[in-house]
């Protein structure tokens, strides 16, 4: 009987000290992917803080939005180089649905 316990003993001692391995692990896992989220979450606002929406813009069939959203700069005093865009387009189907202009980020830096 003593053999018995001794064993399961030695089995609850291991089993715990792994136990102990593995949480350490899992802690450490918990801050890394927290610290990655927060640098995603920081990646995500730097790539957004170089976005212009530009709304109540009716969508007009033979119109181009590249120099409707240029015309518009334009006249705000904004000058933008084509070369300084990386994406432009409306965001969803209707008519008159917000143009969304994505800048590339190594562009010049301005107050808008």
């Amino acid at each position: 009987m003593s053999n018995v316990f001794e064993d399961y003993k030695v089995k609850i001692e291991s089993i715990s000290s792994e136990m102990k391995v593995v949480q350490r692990e899992n802690d450490m896992l918990k801050t890394e992917t927290e610290t990655l989220e927060a640098i995603l979450n920081d990646m995500r606002q730097k790539e957004k803080n170089s976005n212009i929406i530009v709304s109540q813009v009716p969508r007009e069939d033979n119109k181009n939005i590249n120099q409707v959203v240029q015309k518009i700069m334009g006249s705000l005093n904004i000058n933008i180089d084509q070369d300084e865009i990386l994406e432009l387009y409306r965001i969803g189907s209707r008519k008159d649905a917000p143009i969304l202009v994505k800048l590339k980020k190594e562009g010049k830096n301005r107050n808008i």
